[in-house]
């Protein structure tokens, strides 16, 4: 198994910085207004701008490393994809915060698609519908400095979630406006997925930050049309999408048999029937919620990530 290690800085960044914006990696100082209306935001509230998230970071590699503690509970699998989905949101998440304040997570200026240089149709400081998504919260005309409108990129809708967006954005905690190329940021995500999880496989050595799994020969052809889906609109709207990844994880899989026919209530039926077996041996009362369905072609990308292991 080959992988590359990155010399050069991340894109946005002189510094690789944790999903926590620790000085020790290097972080980015806050620079952003210090003043809602008659509310004045004091140094200690400041301490949030450690929480701006960033991929390539200690804390991230650590995340991944501590799974091999859990490689013998049964539980492993499971944790493991949860971890993968937090490793490719340092990338996807870059430069938001897990928290409920405007002075992280609003915008000091309208984002702008790179190419056009044209608004995205999102205004600074209103909840105006975005071109192509909306905000994730619906809240009130005038959020409270707190408000849950805040909380992670919530205030960009979808955008930094779509892998084929390319946008200019500048976060309030920030004095410059950032550049952001997601089907680039997302292809290295996925690569760093794929080491990881190889590392972990082979049960030796340690994963380390920057370095990103790199494909054998005969593997060009299916990363090149797995960066073609990143970088296309088609390959993250539903059946189309999920047609294309479906089609590549089956190659992935040469040998091992196609992938099986995706059924989205398969995890509802295993869930029920695990909690009757918990309930029978624990006597405990369980209560499933369905939650809102994962997009298919999500599921289907983690899949093809495991298979290029």
């Amino acid at each position: 198994m080959r992988h590359a290690r990155e010399q050069a800085p991340c894109r946005c960044t002189q510094n690789a910085n944790p999903p926590g914006n620790f000085p020790c990696d290097g972080g980015w100082p806050y620079e952003g207004k210090r003043k809602w209306l008659a509310r004045t935001i004091e140094p200690a509230e400041e301490w949030d701008a450690l929480l701006v998230c960033q991929p390539n970071s200690t804390l991230a590699a650590a995340m991944i490393n501590d799974l091999a503690a859990h490689r013998d509970e049964n539980y492993h699998l499971y944790l493991l994809g949860i971890r993968m989905h937090v490793l490719a949101d340092t990338w996807a998440h870059e430069g938001f915060s897990g928290t409920c304040n405007w002075w992280i997570n609003d915008l000091a200026s309208t984002p702008t698609w790179a190419k056009s240089n044209e608004p995205i149709g999102f205004k600074a400081g209103t909840l105006k519908k975005l071109a192509i998504s909306k905000p994730l919260i619906t809240t009130s005309a005038a959020p409270s400095c707190d408000s849950y409108s805040y909380l992670g990129h919530g205030r960009m809708g979808h955008v930094p979630d779509l892998p084929y967006a390319c946008y200019t954005y500048q976060p309030h905690w920030s004095q410059r406006e950032f550049e952001r190329n997601n089907p680039e940021a997302h292809m290295k995500a996925f690569r760093q997925m794929i080491e990881a999880m190889s590392v972990l496989r082979r049960g030796e050595g340690t994963f380390a930050c920057r370095t990103y799994w790199e494909e054998p020969s005969e593997r060009h052809g299916q990363m090149e049309e797995i960066a073609g889906i990143f970088g296309n609109r088609a390959g993250y709207d539903g059946a189309q999408g999920e047609r294309q990844w479906g089609h590549l994880v089956n190659q992935l899989r040469e040998g091992q048999g196609g992938l099986p026919p995706l059924d989205p209530e398969m995890w509802m039926s295993s869930a029920s029937t695990q909690a009757e077996s918990n309930r029978n041996k624990k006597a405990i009362t369980c209560s499933i919620r369905r939650p809102a369905s994962t997009p298919h072609s999500f599921r289907i990308r983690s899949q093809s990530s495991w298979a290029m292991r």
